[in-house]
């Protein structure tokens, strides 16, 4: 027999177990670790943050390299287990749209008062979008949270000396031409020909030689998700790349490389140029200016953003953590601990302030993100990517010329196509 202080401390118990658990709901947050450490600590600050606004709820944050997460992520579905919350951008995971592993975010936005996709940057919408002719065509797959492009940035110190004047200070939008003629004049070459200092870095990998073609006009395939033909023969995308031949094989004014490298005259820049030369603690003067016009003056975007599982058992708290992130205080978090600007407009400015000596040019990568001539980094087959690559650097080192190398790709990349066609 139970004696009567055995029950009231089972009663006891159990109502401390059902009414009080130590956390009511549990949401699982799957953190792409490819991003800075920068990166790791701002969702551990955000956690803490979120939780506290939310007694009972729990946000655990598990770490998978990008590498691994293609396999990992398809496992998990279908083992019923896909976190909650997927860090996701499309070059790498709108293939899991097309297989229905996201959850469509339209009725969270349109029944959520505080968030708005007018309230976005456009490009981010239009990567958060989903193609028409896939399934869900139309509706918004991610909430856009971080956004990064590059533009260039203007060393005053080699411009001043030499009486040449910095496009930054121009009332137009610089050139291809205009960029030939500055190359021309800020490139030193040595007694045998060779060059001793260049003018510009252009990288002469796929994803910074792509806005290139974009701005003049081309494009290697017939369309920038899931392309289904070959567009490296047109005659615009050609032209783009024998204007890199140009610069890199006969005129020679630039060279490959990353924005980290020997400070050129015009060097690639991301939106922590600023607070990375106050760190490093360069004293040359800079400005900043956007990729220079052909056809068109944009850059290359990439939109991270978060998606929500089909299989969460708790979507209202994961709508309102990624909503945390993207529009409410992890937001401005992310602007101060990552340095990364963020796609919801009303915290553009917060970006901005943040820098202690900012140049004054800083809104100009704001530009280029909201810029209709800007596109987001494509959605292509690694396959064709390497196909396009192969023939870059054939260009890049010059061991064929661009005719040849586009034509060439082009064939490889036609086979690619029909391959497809017949496998589907």
């Amino acid at each position: 027999m139970i004696g009567r202080k055995s029950l009231c401390m089972a009663v006891l118990s159990l109502v401390v177990l059902t009414a009080a658990p130590a956390y009511a709901q549990k949401i699982v947050h799957l953190h792409d670790t490819v991003h800075r450490a920068s990166w790791t600590n701002w969702l551990n600050i955000a956690k803490a943050e979120f939780e506290a606004l939310h007694p009972g709820v729990e946000v655990e944050i598990i770490g998978v390299i990008r590498a691994e997460q293609v396999d990992k992520i398809a496992v998990m579905y279908a083992s019923g287990i896909l976190p909650d919350v997927i860090e996701v951008f499309p070059a790498t995971h709108y293939q899991f749209v097309q297989r229905g592993f996201f959850l469509p975010l339209n009725q969270f936005v349109e029944n959520d008062p505080d968030v708005s996709w007018d309230k976005f940057y456009p490009p981010a919408v239009e990567a958060a979008r989903i193609a028409p002719d896939d399934p869900n065509g139309g509706d918004f797959w991610m909430l856009p949270t971080s956004v990064w492009t590059l533009i260039y940035a203007f060393n005053h110190d080699r411009f001043l000396p030499l009486g040449v004047e910095v496009p930054s200070s121009w009332d137009r939008h610089w050139t291809w031409d205009d960029l030939l003629d500055i190359g021309k004049k800020l490139t030193r070459y040595g007694p045998d020909g060779s060059v001793t200092q260049y003018a510009i870095e252009i990288n002469s990998t796929n994803d910074r030689t792509l806005v290139w073609l974009h701005n003049g006009g081309g494009w290697p395939f017939d369309r920038y998700v899931d392309p289904t033909a070959s567009r490296l023969n047109d005659p615009a995308t050609r032209r783009a790349v024998e204007f890199l031949e140009d610069v890199w094989q006969h005129s020679r004014i630039a060279r490959g490389g990353n924005y980290a490298s020997a400070p050129m005259a015009i060097t690639l820049a991301g939106p922590d140029y600023t607070s990375g030369h106050q760190r490093a603690g360069s004293t040359h003067t800079w400005s900043f200016g956007l990729n220079p016009r052909n056809v068109a003056g944009g850059s290359e975007n990439v939109t991270v953003g978060f998606a929500l599982s089909p299989q969460s058992e708790h979507l209202d708290i994961a709508w309102e953590w990624i909503k945390f992130l993207a529009t409410g205080p992890g937001a401005t978090e992310h602007i101060n601990v990552t340095g990364r600007p963020v796609p919801w407009q009303p915290l553009a400015d917060a970006w901005m302030e943040q820098f202690d000596r900012p140049t004054g040019w800083e809104h100009l990568f704001l530009v280029a993100i909201a810029s209709p001539e800007s596109y987001e980094r494509p959605v292509i087959p690694n396959e064709l990517h390497q196909i396009y690559q192969d023939a870059i650097r054939q260009v890049y080192m010059g061991t064929a010329p661009a005719a040849v190398a586009l034509e060439q790709a082009h064939d490889r990349a036609q086979a690619f196509f029909r391959q497809q066609a017949q496998g589907s």
